[in-house]
């Protein structure tokens, strides 16, 4: 994947938007949504550093203990979970559309996750 985004913000991304429909998916939501994905489940690393991205540039939203695409973004965000190929296709239409968005990753917000 080409720009600023990486593979893996647009796995998290995806997953986020898929656990979080209405209110917010707690962090567990998000891990199982990522394995239903890729059949992978992202480290605490690569879960912390997307996240802190995604919040930082303003795409999802943190909320106490959940994460949400935030309202302005739910659309396109969804429009890249529809489409031929499933759902591991649909990562690579949210890095397309990451690329694409003009929007840069931010880490103002630093999410700090740790394995157990």
């Amino acid at each position: 994947m080409q720009g600023p985004w990486t593979r893996t913000d647009a796995w998290i991304l995806a997953a986020v938007a898929l656990a979080s429909e209405r209110d917010g998916a707690t962090l567990a939501e998000v891990i199982g949504a990522a394995d239903a994905i890729a059949r992978a489940i992202p480290t605490a690393d690569e879960l912390a550093g997307a996240l802190s991205r995604l919040v930082g540039s303003g795409l999802v939203q943190a909320s106490g203990d959940r994460y949400g695409v935030a309202q302005e973004w739910r659309p396109a965000v969804a429009a890249c979970l529809r489409g031929r190929g499933g759902l591991f296709d649909a990562v690579d239409r949210c890095a397309r559309w990451l690329d694409q968005s003009g929007l840069e990753p931010s880490q103002d917000a630093a999410i700090k996750l740790r394995e157990r």
